[in-house]
């Protein structure tokens, strides 16, 4: 799911396990949409729906997934609902629909870090740098130990050309260890900002930590597979 979900795993699921229903309507939804055709929709609930906005979501059938959270939202207009659709909105190109879920997310649940910052990520994209780190600085304010948004923080600094702000945003995300790809990028970054302010030699050091990440990360994703 090219990162939507997987990259950012532990802040981006809002998911609770399947239970043996939903994994037979889940799983039946993996290959097309008329496969759960035995399934009547008006039997599905809004977790349910939910479910399969997710399962459909890992499988890059974007349309579908929009249709099933749009649908979990009918019946339960959640922030965790408006949440993942955003996800699915911005991975699909639609960054007005991803924020203005993202917007109603936030009316629901003011106080969850990760809206803020993949609200912060789409408004990046669409080039609205300011709005993006006025959302990066509430994720923050929020949970102090996101390493994640610290990153993305770090790259509008850069993009902006405050040096300084942006190095100390990527220290900070690797002393909060995060996960080997987000730690690979924050070093990847810094190594940027390094070479940029003529420190070459603290470059070269943080691009080839950027490498052993990046490495150690598909080794164990390769191990996991055998």
């Amino acid at each position: 799911m090219r990162g939507r979900y997987l990259n950012v795993a532990l802040e981006d699921i809002h998911l609770h396990p399947l239970d043996p229903e939903s994994k037979e309507i889940t799983e039946a939804n993996k290959d097309s949409t008329n496969e759960a055709e035995p399934v009547e929709k008006v039997q599905l609930s809004a977790e349910k729906w939910f479910e399969r906005g997710f399962v459909a979501g890992l499988n890059d059938d974007m349309d579908e997934s929009i249709e099933c959270f749009t649908e979990a939202i009918r019946l339960n207009p959640s922030y965790e609902a408006y949440f993942n659709r955003g996800i699915i909105q911005r991975e699909n190109g639609d960054l007005d629909g991803a924020i203005q879920d993202y917007d109603v997310a936030i009316r629901i649940n003011p106080v969850q870090s990760q809206i803020y910052n993949n609200r912060g990520n789409a408004r990046r994209d669409r080039g609205d740098l300011q709005g993006a780190m006025s959302d990066y600085d509430k994720a923050i304010s929020l949970n102090p130990s996101a390493a994640r948004v610290f990153i993305n923080r770090g790259i509008v600094d850069r993009i902006n050309g405050k040096l300084d702000a942006a190095l100390a945003d990527f220290t900070k995300g690797i002393s909060l260890k995060p996960a080997d790809l987000d730690f690979a990028e924050a070093s990847y970054n810094r190594g940027v900002v390094l070479q940029l302010k003529g420190k070459l030699n603290e470059a070269v050091a943080d691009f080839q930590q950027a490498i052993n990440a990046a490495s150690y990360h598909v080794m164990a994703v390769s191990t996991s597979q055998i």
